[in-house]
């Protein structure tokens, strides 16, 4: 794939603040816009705009966490049961080595912290399930099982139904 400018990140353009020409007041990132200032003041408001405005924009949100419900605990340590059981051509979900491999969570590490009891990122929750969602419910609608369908078995290393209920209730009771 080529890269392409409108790709990028908009930011703000820097300027130099010993250019003799005029400088734009307007930021194109927010449409804000600086006083008349000079000199070293302006370099003061321009520095602290920019802070603001990468701070405001490209600053990592709070993690919203949850534990996971007690169906959800039943449904983990199924689909674990199921997959160990399964020969490994058949096995849904990523181990921790493939998964690291690859960059992604691994359903099986995941299944692993519902079964404990481990508080679980909401967003990283219902990532999962807005991604594979319509593959889940059509596996269900053709009346697969845990053993015949690595969609659903990935579905319950995840918590299934339950855990993707009280991710959204928690996201929805964090204000997102």
């Amino acid at each position: 794939m080529r890269y392409h400018a409108r790709m990028a990140p908009r930011l703000p353009p820097l300027r130099d603040p010993n250019r003799s020409a005029r400088i734009d007041n307007t930021y194109s990132g927010n449409g804000e816009k600086l006083p008349p200032l000079r000199g070293a003041f302006r370099k003061k408001a321009e520095a602290a705009l920019l802070r603001h405005h990468y701070v405001k924009k490209l600053a990592p949100k709070a993690e919203v966490r949850f534990y996971p419900p007690a169906a959800s605990k039943r449904i983990a340590a199924e689909a674990l049961a199921v997959r160990a059981s399964l020969p490994k051509s058949k096995r849904g979900g990523l181990t921790t080595q493939e998964a690291g491999a690859m960059g992604v969570g691994s359903g099986v590490a995941r299944a692993r912290d519902i079964i404990a009891g481990k508080s679980l990122d909401a967003r990283q929750v219902k990532r999962f399930f807005d991604r594979f969602g319509r593959r889940i419910s059509e596996a269900k609608k053709a009346g697969h099982t845990m053993a015949t369908s690595k969609v659903l078995q990935d579905d319950g290393l995840w918590g299934g139904e339950p855990a993707k209920k009280a991710a959204i209730a928690a996201l929805r009771e964090a204000g997102e």
